[in-house]
């Protein structure tokens, strides 16, 4: 029986224990959640973590946060008196964090709102940290005020960087949340807590995925994530996790070298002073991201492979070791393993590039798990590219165009590029025609029967001709095989989308 916690509270300080230390983006931290509060929390929104489009407050974890609350105080009163297990003191530990990071999460919240590294309430914070974690028998394991609020700091950009920028309430997007809160503080956080957090930027990150589908998203949201520590005399965080950019498909192999590693004065043609690299520039906060690793010149993987294992790299025309710092974080749309097989990329290289791999979902997956998701992608699209009033009043017609016009098998094979260019399209001209229109990739041939795949080519034959005869004649076959495979749902479909867009011709014309 604990001695910190009576016998009735045991299971729910265990809870919220695991609470703190779960990816809050996964299943388990929901059921966690739900067994706190209760059957109440139960009947509540589950998947609340996976909506960042909501604004109210999760009740659950309102019920939660107040339950902590109820918990740590008499602990921390008991906790003077007693002398508890290891169990305890690792369970009372983590509900003070819980419970901190939630007294100070609006503070926090505030100075990534500001990008302020100045910290005005440190004074307050150091006072409740040492209030709770005085105690004698958590003197080995109790962290200082500052590195305490450098972690819950860096907890709460991670959270915001990923739950906030990352558009998308789908179970594709849930598993890209979670293997991004994995990469940064890996899937153990006591593990990370203990002495991983200063080995993290060590390991390279590779994300992989089609084009259009927020491969930079997501880099970004690693490298603002970084641990950046806390000094008390300054009042302020030493560092910035800044990310640095570099698309290599846009450079050439001598510029590629130049910007990563730096060059000396008269190292090559061009170089007319020195020049200092990205490895250089980042610093211990930062990271490098490399877009379309896959292009990269077989020369430079060579000295970006030592880079990687020895974390050294020298300037261009020079001799003298330099120490890379950062975080290394690649992105190609290509299949690594095709260009591996292929020769074009060196073993090791390779292997050292796909420890801490991630993969971004296609739209047409998300739209497939959760059809819903279009409207909240287009809203929040429409509100970066014409504000919040015009989002607000043109996201249902938006989504009517598209679903009306296009369908909801549509592949959108440009992902969420695509469909910001057709928003852009609809908001100038009112329409929007897909490259390849004519080859019917509104139409998920790869899913449909044989006998669908037969019918829709000969209603669209029929549609197009505008008869039997003449379908027939198209198709080399007879008109009874047209009239007979004809697929009236279909054909109702195409009708009805050349009226609209008839009907938008007209309105043009009016206009003129």
């Amino acid at each position: 029986m604990s001695r910190l916690f009576p016998r009735a509270d045991w299971a729910d300080a265990q809870a919220i224990a695991s609470i703190a230390y779960c990816n809050p983006f996964t299943e388990q931290r929901i059921e966690l959640e739900a067994a706190v509060a209760g059957a109440s929390g139960r009947r509540a929104i589950a998947t609340w973590n996976l909506r960042p489009d909501a604004t109210a407050q999760n009740p659950v974890l309102e019920r939660v946060i107040s339950r902590t609350a109820e918990l740590v105080e008499p602990a921390r009163a008991a906790i003077a008196k007693v002398t508890p297990s290891p169990e305890e003191c690792e369970c009372y530990e983590a509900i003070v964090f819980f419970h901190l990071y939630h007294k100070y999460v609006h503070d926090l919240d505030l100075l990534i709102d500001n990008g302020d590294q100045q910290v005005s309430f440190y004074d307050n914070f150091s006072a409740d940290a040492t209030r709770f974690l005085q105690a004698p028998s958590l003197r080995e394991t109790r962290p200082d005020a500052a590195h305490l609020l450098a972690c819950l700091y860096q907890i709460r950009r991670a959270f915001h960087y990923t739950h906030y920028f990352l558009i998308g309430s789908s179970q594709p997007m849930a598993t890209l949340r979670a293997a991004i809160w994995e990469s940064v503080f890996s899937h153990d956080m006591r593990r990370y807590r203990a002495g991983l957090y200063r080995h993290m930027r060590d390991f390279a990150t590779l994300i992989t995925g089609p084009s259009g589908t927020g491969k930079e998203l997501v880099a970004r949201a690693i490298g603002k994530s970084q641990y950046v520590a806390y000094e008390p005399r300054k009042r302020a965080f030493v560092g910035s996790p800044a990310v640095h950019a570099v698309n290599l498909s846009a450079l050439s192999p001598n510029l590629i070298e130049s910007e990563l590693f730096g060059a000396r004065r008269g190292a090559f043609t061009g170089a007319e002073s020195d020049h200092t690299g990205w490895f250089e520039t980042c610093g211990t906060t930062g990271s490098v991201f490399l877009d379309e690793i896959g292009e990269l010149d077989p020369a430079v993987q060579v000295k970006l492979l030592r880079l990687l294992q020895t974390r050294t790299f020298e300037r261009i025309g020079e001799t003298q070791q330099r120490e890379f710092s950062g975080k290394l974080i690649t992105a190609t749309n290509r299949s690594l393993d095709t260009e591996f097989e292929a020769g074009r990329m060196r073993p090791d290289f390779y292997y050292r590039l796909c420890a801490d791999c991630i993969r971004t979902p296609t739209l047409n997956a998300q739209l497939k798990d959760e059809p819903a998701q279009l409207g909240l992608l287009v809203k929040h699209l429409t509100r970066d590219n014409a504000g919040e009033d015009i989002a607000i009043e043109a996201t249902p017609w938006l989504v009517e165009w598209i679903v009306t016009h296009l369908g909801t098998a549509y592949r959108w094979s440009g992902n969420v590029r695509e469909l910001e260019q057709c928003i852009r399209s609809l908001l100038i001209h009112g329409t929007y025609v897909p490259i390849g229109d004519n080859n019917e990739r509104v139409i998920e041939d790869a899913q449909l029967t044989l006998d669908q795949f037969v019918a829709r080519h000969c209603t669209r034959a029929y549609f197009e001709s505008g008869s039997y005869v003449a379908a027939a004649e198209r198709l080399a076959t007879d008109r009874r095989t047209v009239k007979a495979k004809l697929d009236a749902t279909y054909l109702a479909e195409l009708q009805k989308k050349r009226q609209g867009d008839m009907r938008e011709k007209v309105i043009c014309c009016l206009k003129v």
